[in-house]
Protein backbone atom coordinates (compact mmCIF):
# COMPACT_ATOMS: atom_id res chain seq x y z
CA UNK A 1 0.00 0.00 0.00
CA UNK A 2 1.00 3.54 -0.88
CA UNK A 3 -0.28 6.78 0.91
CA UNK A 4 0.16 9.71 -0.96
CA UNK A 5 -0.24 13.12 0.51
CA UNK A 6 -1.34 15.45 -2.04
CA UNK A 7 -2.00 19.25 -1.30
CA UNK A 8 -5.83 18.46 -1.48
CA UNK A 9 -6.13 15.35 -1.23
CA UNK A 10 -4.92 12.20 0.07
CA UNK A 11 -4.33 9.02 -2.55
CA UNK A 12 -3.98 5.39 -1.65
CA UNK A 13 -2.53 3.06 -4.24
CA UNK A 14 -3.80 -0.54 -3.15
CA UNK A 15 -3.16 -4.60 -4.02
CA UNK A 16 -6.39 -6.76 -4.10
CA UNK A 17 -5.64 -8.36 -0.55
CA UNK A 18 -4.89 -4.78 0.59
CA UNK A 19 -8.30 -3.21 -0.52
CA UNK A 20 -10.77 -5.85 0.82
CA UNK A 21 -8.70 -4.76 4.17
CA UNK A 22 -8.49 -1.49 4.06
CA UNK A 23 -10.43 0.82 6.11
CA UNK A 24 -9.94 4.51 6.11
CA UNK A 25 -10.13 7.62 8.69
CA UNK A 26 -11.21 9.92 6.37
CA UNK A 27 -14.76 10.09 3.76
CA UNK A 28 -13.03 8.42 0.41
CA UNK A 29 -13.81 6.90 -2.59
CA UNK A 30 -12.77 3.85 -3.94
CA UNK A 31 -12.04 3.08 -7.69
CA UNK A 32 -11.42 -0.95 -8.14
CA UNK A 33 -9.98 -2.35 -10.80
CA UNK A 34 -10.51 -6.30 -11.72
CA UNK A 35 -9.25 -8.67 -14.02
CA UNK A 36 -12.55 -9.59 -16.46
CA UNK A 37 -12.05 -13.29 -15.38
CA UNK A 38 -11.51 -12.77 -11.64
CA UNK A 39 -14.54 -11.39 -9.08
CA UNK A 40 -14.69 -8.23 -7.90
CA UNK A 41 -13.12 -7.50 -4.52
CA UNK A 42 -14.97 -7.89 -1.21
CA UNK A 43 -14.82 -4.95 0.67
CA UNK A 44 -15.53 -4.52 4.56
CA UNK A 45 -17.85 -2.51 5.56
CA UNK A 46 -15.98 1.04 5.88
CA UNK A 47 -18.93 4.09 6.49
CA UNK A 48 -16.22 6.69 5.39
CA UNK A 49 -16.24 4.97 2.07
CA UNK A 50 -18.47 7.39 -0.07
CA UNK A 51 -18.68 4.88 -2.85
CA UNK A 52 -16.90 2.11 -4.97
CA UNK A 53 -16.50 1.85 -8.90
CA UNK A 54 -15.85 -1.22 -10.24
CA UNK A 55 -14.08 -1.67 -13.42
CA UNK A 56 -13.03 -4.86 -15.28
CA UNK A 57 -9.77 -5.07 -17.94
CA UNK A 58 -6.39 -6.58 -18.39
CA UNK A 59 -3.15 -4.78 -17.23
CA UNK A 60 -2.11 -4.08 -20.50
CA UNK A 61 -0.48 -1.44 -22.14
CA UNK A 62 -2.21 -0.49 -25.38
CA UNK A 63 -5.21 -2.47 -27.63
CA UNK A 64 -3.22 -4.61 -29.87
CA UNK A 65 -4.53 -7.50 -32.29
CA UNK A 66 -2.72 -9.69 -30.58
CA UNK A 67 -4.91 -9.18 -26.83
CA UNK A 68 -8.14 -9.51 -28.31
CA UNK A 69 -6.22 -13.13 -29.75
CA UNK A 70 -5.71 -13.90 -26.50
CA UNK A 71 -9.03 -12.52 -25.15
CA UNK A 72 -7.59 -9.66 -23.24
CA UNK A 73 -9.45 -6.38 -22.46
CA UNK A 74 -7.91 -3.30 -22.54
CA UNK A 75 -8.78 -0.29 -20.90
CA UNK A 76 -11.46 1.72 -22.80
CA UNK A 77 -11.97 5.65 -23.06
CA UNK A 78 -15.20 4.93 -21.54
CA UNK A 79 -13.88 3.60 -18.79
CA UNK A 80 -11.54 6.40 -18.57
CA UNK A 81 -14.73 8.71 -18.61
CA UNK A 82 -16.47 6.91 -15.71
CA UNK A 83 -13.28 7.58 -13.56
CA UNK A 84 -13.25 11.12 -14.28
CA UNK A 85 -17.07 11.73 -13.70
CA UNK A 86 -16.95 9.49 -10.56
CA UNK A 87 -14.11 11.62 -9.23
CA UNK A 88 -16.14 14.58 -10.59
CA UNK A 89 -19.13 13.75 -8.83
CA UNK A 90 -17.86 13.15 -5.13
CA UNK A 91 -14.08 15.32 -5.33
CA UNK A 92 -16.10 18.40 -2.88
CA UNK A 93 -16.73 15.42 -0.39
CA UNK A 94 -13.66 12.88 -0.23
CA UNK A 95 -10.88 13.86 1.17
CA UNK A 96 -8.84 10.33 0.32
CA UNK A 97 -9.27 8.64 -3.15
CA UNK A 98 -8.18 5.00 -3.34
CA UNK A 99 -7.36 2.93 -5.91
CA UNK A 100 -7.07 -1.07 -6.01
CA UNK A 101 -5.85 -3.50 -8.92
CA UNK A 102 -4.99 -7.18 -8.47
CA UNK A 103 -1.07 -6.21 -7.53
CA UNK A 104 -1.50 -2.89 -6.68
CA UNK A 105 1.61 -2.06 -8.84
CA UNK A 106 0.48 -0.79 -12.43
CA UNK A 107 -3.43 0.10 -13.31
CA UNK A 108 -3.86 1.82 -10.07
CA UNK A 109 -1.03 3.71 -10.02
CA UNK A 110 -1.72 4.78 -13.47
CA UNK A 111 -4.88 5.63 -12.63
CA UNK A 112 -4.13 7.71 -9.75
CA UNK A 113 -1.03 9.21 -11.53
CA UNK A 114 -3.47 10.90 -13.68
CA UNK A 115 -5.85 11.79 -11.45
CA UNK A 116 -3.17 13.50 -9.06
CA UNK A 117 -2.29 15.36 -12.10
CA UNK A 118 -5.47 16.34 -12.72
CA UNK A 119 -6.59 17.55 -9.20
CA UNK A 120 -3.23 18.72 -7.91
CA UNK A 121 -1.32 19.37 -11.34
CA UNK A 122 1.03 17.32 -10.64
CA UNK A 123 2.18 13.59 -10.05
CA UNK A 124 3.64 12.38 -6.93
CA UNK A 125 7.10 11.53 -7.26
CA UNK A 126 6.44 8.48 -4.94
CA UNK A 127 4.81 6.79 -7.56
CA UNK A 128 7.22 6.80 -10.39
CA UNK A 129 10.12 5.69 -7.66
CA UNK A 130 8.23 3.05 -6.44
CA UNK A 131 5.95 1.52 -8.92
CA UNK A 132 4.74 1.04 -12.69
CA UNK A 133 2.60 3.04 -13.68
CA UNK A 134 0.53 1.75 -16.72
CA UNK A 135 0.55 4.98 -19.04
CA UNK A 136 -1.54 3.79 -21.49
CA UNK A 137 -4.26 4.03 -18.60
CA UNK A 138 -2.94 7.12 -17.75
CA UNK A 139 -2.96 8.56 -21.00
CA UNK A 140 -6.49 7.95 -21.92
CA UNK A 141 -7.90 9.05 -18.63
CA UNK A 142 -5.85 12.53 -19.36
CA UNK A 143 -7.37 12.49 -22.53
CA UNK A 144 -10.54 11.99 -21.18
CA UNK A 145 -10.86 14.40 -18.76
CA UNK A 146 -9.60 17.08 -21.66
CA UNK A 147 -12.59 15.74 -23.77
CA UNK A 148 -14.83 16.44 -20.92
CA UNK A 149 -13.76 19.82 -20.40
CA UNK A 150 -13.62 20.72 -24.26
CA UNK A 151 -9.61 21.07 -23.77
CA UNK A 152 -7.80 21.34 -26.78
CA UNK A 153 -4.87 19.31 -25.77
CA UNK A 154 -3.06 19.77 -28.34
CA UNK A 155 -2.16 23.19 -28.92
Amino acid sequence: MLVINGKYYKYAILSRNEAEEFKAWIPYILISITDPNEPKVTLRYDNNRLDTLYLFFHDVSSPHPYYEFRNLIPFGIQQAKKIIDFVNKYKNKAKLIACNCEAGISRSAGVISAISLILEGKEPDSITKSLLPNTYVKSLILRAYYEIENYDYER
